[in-house]
């Protein structure tokens, strides 16, 4: 990746990185290390959340900084005012031959289902939170059997709500998050220590859109 645009990359989103999640967002060649955001942090640092499906990718150029504008075909509102589409920015794309990223930001495909995080500068939306912001929606099979599920539930999200429908059967979608490619900060007694998390984040959309409504409650709109 070329440096001067990596650099410049950066400097487009000192907006979202003057946030008090992104104060110790750091970027080297390979990884990229972050205060962890829970659900709660999430969604009280960003200004709209939103469910639905990318549809449009457009890559934009200004004062030689590369974005992606991503086009999200909005299906619900979770935080902020409703709408029926958002276009977010998210630094790096393709343009001239050449690929530009942030390491561990998210990963987008056209068709795909997510909620998204989101923070505005005034103009523009941007990821509140680089990969942290991303929750895939899928239709994996999920067992109705919460300990089957193990340590990949989000443990700030509590008991993983099942979704039962009529029958003998139960149904779930899941929202995953992977943050995989990111390095984790927290403070400790002794000053701080880093780590990483080495599987996928799961637990269903209504548990994950219910904690978001109700951490939005007692946070505020």
């Amino acid at each position: 990746m070329n440096a001067n645009r990596w650099t410049r990359a950066l400097r487009s989103l000192t907006a979202v990185f003057a946030i008090g999640i992104l104060s110790l967002a750091a970027a080297s060649a390979s990884a990229t290390t972050m205060v962890y955001a829970d659900v709660d942090r999430l969604t009280e640092i960003s200004s709209l959340i939103v469910r639905g499906m990318v549809v449009d990718a457009e890559t934009v150029v200004e004062n030689d900084v590369i974005m992606t504008e991503w086009t999200l075909l909005v299906s619900e509102t979770w935080k902020g005012a409703e709408r029926t589409s958002v276009t977010f920015r998210q630094a790096g794309g393709h343009y001239e031959g050449s690929l530009t990223w942030i390491p561990g930001d998210a990963h987008f495909e056209l068709g795909e289902e997510c909620v998204l995080f989101l923070h505005d500068d005034g103009t523009h939306y941007y990821l509140s939170a680089l990969g942290q912001s991303k929750f895939s929606v899928d239709d994996a099979p999920f067992t109705p059997d919460p300990p089957d599920i193990g340590d990949t539930v989000i443990p700030t999200v509590g008991p993983l709500q099942i979704e039962r429908v009529i029958g003998e059967t139960a149904t779930l979608r899941r929202a995953v998050r992977d943050v995989r490619e990111l390095a984790f900060f927290r403070r400790s007694p002794s000053g701080g220590e880093y780590f990483h998390i080495h599987e996928l984040e799961v637990l269903s959309v209504d548990a994950l859109r219910s904690h978001v409504r109700a951490a939005g409650a007692v946070g505020g709109e």
